[in-house]
């Protein structure tokens, strides 16, 4: 599998999570949901960044895909 590809697809996961789970994500972030409550809001943004960021990775080519592995390092 190509670097990029996994990385993209690795981040659509980990949003995937973040999204659909806010509480399962903060338990593998190590996070404490119960001093935070704002959590599963911020949670879920961060969710929708990461798929956002891996299906866009997915879909450029050249230039611009360097561009987004960039960005999202």
């Amino acid at each position: 599998m190509n670097p990029v590809n996994g990385l993209a697809l690795g981040r659509i996961a980990i949003g995937a999570t973040a999204l659909a789970s806010p509480s399962l994500a903060a338990k593998l972030f190590r996070l404490d949901l119960a001093r935070n409550p704002q959590l599963p809001y911020l949670s879920r943004m961060f969710g929708s960044r990461e798929i956002a960021l891996g299906a866009i990775t997915l879909v450029a080519k050249g230039k611009a895909r360097r561009k987004l592995v960039a960005l999202g390092i």
